[in-house]
């Protein structure tokens, strides 16, 4: 590449024709002036007569020029054939390259030899590549409040100009930048802008235009880059307002002393005020977090159901989805329903002293209330002593004792008029303070005597109520005991010995031993004994809450399918180890199963009255996806 150059031929031996040629250059347009001259050397014995003769020069393009040139002249002179300027277009990435041609017309004897037209040939020469649209470096995702860099990779001394856009809009720009390393700086507009944008999204993509400038036109096409800005992680987070916890409930707020709340009674108001969100965002929900619900800012919470500390979290959101979080923590008091703890009622005589056959009812109870922090003295109590005939519908109520203390303790005699044939029920009503309420039914029997006679009934160590033998009290005997009929229980039968039991369906008589070791696996029948998730492994071991000794067949054996690490619970096989299995000399068994779209597998078990332990195979393979979940007494 050049702006200038020459070539010469040699006419005769002392004649020779020169061309020279140079360019100048316009950056802005593109553009070369190349200018060509054209002339005849003569040396020594270079003499030629006058002449003219035509003279003809082209440059690339098809551009000819002629001329009559004066090739006459004396020794050691140099003469101008033809002389041409030429403008070249480069090509759009400033390349360019042209070409010269020349003929000269001589028809002359020269030395002898005739020369007529010369043609040195076509030439072609590169023209220095004219710098064209300067590149700069992407610009990396940036952070809001910093300086940005970029480096411009420029091809002569242009001046660059850069535009930041927002969705297709300018919201800045620099101008006259140079080549290498620039630091930009956004002003108040763009970061105004960049901010409104944040509102909602933690970054908003951007692009970057750089136009390259030669004064003041442009040179070449427009450079561009993409990135993204984004707000300071610190500054991203939302400001979580004041949470002011606050008694809803009306009744509580009178009956307690401020700032005090009450297990099961107290009902929480929440509040969150002052939250505010950076950038121009905004809080978009308020949620607060208390014993596992989640209630609107302003919402009131349902009845406090624990006790001690407990911990309120408001969190907000802002336009952006970032969250912020705050707790408050609160001291609640235990509260549980007045407690009843002695309630007896008894047949007495007009003191209160026990009489098994008395007519009047003592009435013996013991009750107590929570210590609560009320307004307004203590947590006090409040016995409502009723009364009814057994079976009756109505309670009538005898007798209501407040007392001034959180306990109440006594021994109240009702009244005389206890019929002792007959039975009746009387109920105990403890109230506290607060309202909460406890009672407890208990019972009057009839009167308690040695023997009592009926018409049609005989009572023994009481009055005669039910059928024709009424007994109250343990009863012992010596003998068999023959029923011919059915034997109605209203509460367990323990035995210490056996029951021999027999029964007849027509000619054929079953006969049988029920034993309370017997009564005991019957009454095992069904339960759990174990439950878990295990394929069992050789260091897995499921100990049994009841022994295998203790079971009337065995232990039935659950198996589920697992997949993923859990059980699925949508496929199920079962197999029973059998009691009679221990009676074998080794404790192991085979257990071969099956599973839908699963497969065949066998697993190894090893047992004693009280464990399953497994084996190592149990986990490989098609074992692998069976594990066992549960084991039941049957």
């Amino acid at each position: 590449m050049a702006l200038s150059g020459s070539y010469s031929y040699a006419v005769t031996a002392s004649d020779t024709i020169v061309v020279d040629w140079s360019a100048t250059q316009n950056i802005a347009a593109n553009q070369s002036k190349v200018t060509v001259h054209v002339n005849l050397v003569r040396g020594s014995y270079g003499r030629i007569d006058a002449h003219n003769a035509q003279a003809d020069l082209w440059i690339t393009g098809g551009h000819w020029t002629n001329a009559s040139a004066v090739i006459g002249g004396g020794n050691n002179t140099t003469t101008l054939l033809i002389a041409v300027d030429q403008t070249i277009n480069h090509n759009a990435d400033g390349t360019a390259s042209f070409t010269i041609g020349f003929t000269q017309v001589f028809n002359i004897k020269f030395s002898g030899r005739y020369i007529g037209t010369v043609n040195p040939g076509d030439r072609t020469f590169t023209l220095n590549t004219i710098p064209r649209a300067s590149s700069f470096s992407s610009i990396s995702n940036i952070t809001l409040g910093q300086n940005i860099t970029v480096n411009i990779a420029n091809h002569a001394n242009f001046s660059h100009n850069i535009e930041m856009k927002l969705n297709g809009t300018t919201i800045q720009g620099w101008q006259g930048l140079g080549g290498g390393v620039n630091t930009l700086t956004l002003n108040d507009v763009a970061t105004n802008a960049l901010t409104a944008a944040l509102a909602n999204t933690t970054s908003v993509p951007i692009s970057w235009i750089m136009s390259t400038n030669s004064g003041s036109t442009m040179i070449g096409g427009i450079a561009s880059s993409n990135s993204t800005v984004s707000l300071p992680a610190s500054e991203l987070t939302p400001t979580v307002g004041t949470l002011t916890i606050a008694e809803a409930n009306a009744t509580a707020a009178k009956q307690f002393k401020a700032g005090s709340y009450i297990q099961g009674i107290s009902q929480l108001k929440f509040t969150v005020s002052g939250s505010s969100a950076t950038h121009g965002a905004t809080i978009k929900t308020t949620a607060i977090s208390f014993e596992g619900s989640n209630y609107e800012n302003g919402a009131t919470s349902s009845a406090i159901s624990t006790s001690g500390a407990v911990k309120a979290t408001a969190t907000v959101t802002d336009s952006r989805g970032v969250q912020a979080s705050t707790s408050v923590t609160i001291n609640v008091t235990a509260y549980q329903a007045p407690q009843i703890t002695t309630a007896i009622a008894m047949r007495s005589n007009a003191n209160g002293g026990f009489v098994s056959d008395g007519q009047y009812c003592t009435v013996i109870y013991k009750a107590s209330s929570t210590n609560l922090p009320l307004a307004n003295g203590k947590n006090a109590v409040k016995v409502a002593i009723d009364s009814q005939l057994a079976n009756a519908s109505n309670w009538t109520n005898i007798e209501t004792i407040p007392y001034t203390g959180t306990s109440a303790e006594d021994t109240k005699v009702l009244g005389s008029d206890y019929d002792g044939t007959k039975q009746y029920n009387v109920r105990l009503v403890v109230t506290d303070a607060v309202g909460g309420s406890t009672q407890v039914v208990v019972t009057l029997d009839v009167a308690h005597v040695l023997m009592s006679w009926g018409k049609t009934q005989v009572g023994i160590g009481k009055v005669a109520q039910h059928g024709t033998l009424d007994i109250l009290g343990d009863t012992y005997m010596d003998g068999e005991l023959n029923v011919n009929g059915k034997i109605s229980l209203a509460g367990p039968l323990e035995m210490q010995g056996q029951l021999s039991l027999s029964s007849q369906d027509g000619e054929t008589t079953y006969t049988g031993v029920l034993t309370a070791q017997l009564l005991e696996q019957l009454d095992n029948t069904e339960k759990k004994a174990w439950e878990g998730g295990i394929y069992p492994w050789h260091s897995d071991k499921a100990i049994m809450s009841i022994p295998l000794s203790k079971t009337l067949t065995g232990w039935l054996l659950v198996w589920d399918y697992y997949k993923g690490g859990i059980g699925q619970n949508d496929k199920y096989n079962y197999t029973i180890l059998p009691k009679a299995a221990r009676q074998l000399p080794v404790g192991r068994i085979d257990v071969p199963l099956g599973m839908n779209n699963v497969g065949n597998m066998v697993k190894v078990l090893w047992f004693s009255d009280t464990n399953i332990e497994g084996d190592d195979k149990n986990g490989t393979d098609l074992n692998a996806q069976a594990i066992l979940c549960r084991v039941f007494a049957i």
